[in-house]
């Protein structure tokens, strides 16, 4: 098995650095999981291990998208990047309580930090070239980001520019940054936009929160695009519960890294053993609430009347993939963890803090809300 990188970050308040790196090869791990998986869905290998994915969860999941199945990614990997909010339990025991495909902000300055520079490095060496200038990145910030939040001028003395989709267009199958001197090729973006909105020639989406042909200067190699659009399926907190399992059968390895108890109701036998009152559980939406499937706010099982327990029966007995079943977190405060991985393979992580609202986005009767 590889080995996850020697860069090391501070992590949570109190956890020492063994706990740390226990705790970033067990990121790590998930990441290459994951990585794994999107892989399968979107440039199947033949001689990778073939692991019985949910079709619900992948290709029937809103996020899934045709236009990107088998275009293959510089370097081979579709998660770079990756946000976990973990938290450590009543017994000592670190979880893993959610996971985002997307970047989460605030980000530091790349320029600024040991550990996004080491990480970027090794992805610049695989960016396509203009001539003999250097590679040239952007990381695209929302369209509602008011101020950038790194010094200006400082970012462009090491190549990394901050911009809006707005700021970004394609001429000649080629992505270009246009600046108060004229325009700048792109070779590298990286997108906290915080959704998979790139293309609206090929989306369906507001032409302000895309760049338009954007898509098409992927499948000609012509930019590195970190992370790739199409990857919001493996949010679902469904996967939680069957990370273990596949873990196994992608990887041949155990999963170094508990999550927060977990149970998809789109496996038949699993709701009707454990919709019952007594245990405090959460039903929770599988699927974010895009238009295509109807949403619902968080239930606690224990809170239903019989018939309203009854009508939840009734809904997952007819769609049962839509719902996921959570154990209620009684731990510590989350924690947010921006997680890297090179092309190689290599891992690190950067703590950023308390986690400002939980990627499992129910309540919980200790310590936060979403």
């Amino acid at each position: 098995m590889s080995q996850a990188s020697a860069v090391h970050t501070p992590g949570p308040d109190g956890v020492g650095p063994e706990t740390w790196d226990m705790i970033t090869q067990g990121l790590w791990q998930r990441m290459r999981l994951l990585d794994a998986l999107a892989r399968q869905v979107y440039s199947p290998d033949p001689g990778a291990p073939h692991v019985a994915l949910p079709t619900a969860l992948t290709f029937g999941h809103g996020a899934y998208m045709p236009m990107l199945h088998g275009l293959a990614p510089m370097g081979g990997r579709r998660l770079s990047l990756m946000t976990f909010d973990i938290a450590c339990d009543p017994l000592g025991a670190w979880r893993v309580l959610g996971h985002s495909s997307k970047a989460a902000l605030p980000w530091p300055a790349p320029h600024a930090d040991p550990v996004l520079m080491a990480w970027l490095s090794q992805w610049q060496a695989l960016c396509p070239r203009t001539g003999s200038e250097p590679p040239h990145w952007v990381v695209l910030w929302p369209q509602t980001q008011q101020e950038w939040p790194w010094p200006t001028g400082s970012e462009a003395q090491a190549g990394i520019s901050p911009a809006r989709a707005c700021d970004l267009l394609v001429r000649h199958q080629q992505l270009f940054l246009q600046t108060g001197t004229g325009l700048r090729v792109v070779h590298g973006l990286i997108n906290l936009q915080g959704h998979d909105t790139l293309d609206p020639l090929e989306q369906a989406c507001d032409p302000d929160q895309g760049i338009a042909g954007l898509f098409e200067v992927l499948r000609r190699g012509q930019v590195l695009l970190l992370n790739p659009p199409g990857l919001a399926f493996l949010d679902a907190p469904a996967w939680l519960g069957l990370l273990p399992a596949l873990c196994r059968q992608a990887l041949n390895e155990e999963l170094l890294m508990p999550s927060l108890d977990s149970w998809w109701c789109g496996e038949p036998e699993v709701w009707p053993a454990i919709l019952r009152r007594g245990a405090g559980l959460w039903i929770r939406p599988t699927y974010p609430d895009d238009g295509l499937r109807s949403g619902f706010a968080p239930q606690r099982v224990d809170d239903l009347t019989d018939v309203q327990r009854s009508a939840w029966a009734y809904r997952m007995r007819g769609d049962g993939a839509k719902h996921t079943l959570q154990s209620p977190w009684t731990g510590g405060e989350p924690w947010r963890i921006l997680t890297f991985m090179t092309p190689q393979g290599q891992g690190s992580a950067l703590c950023l803090g308390p986690a400002p609202a939980s990627l499992t986005a129910h309540a919980t009767p200790k310590t936060w809300s979403a």
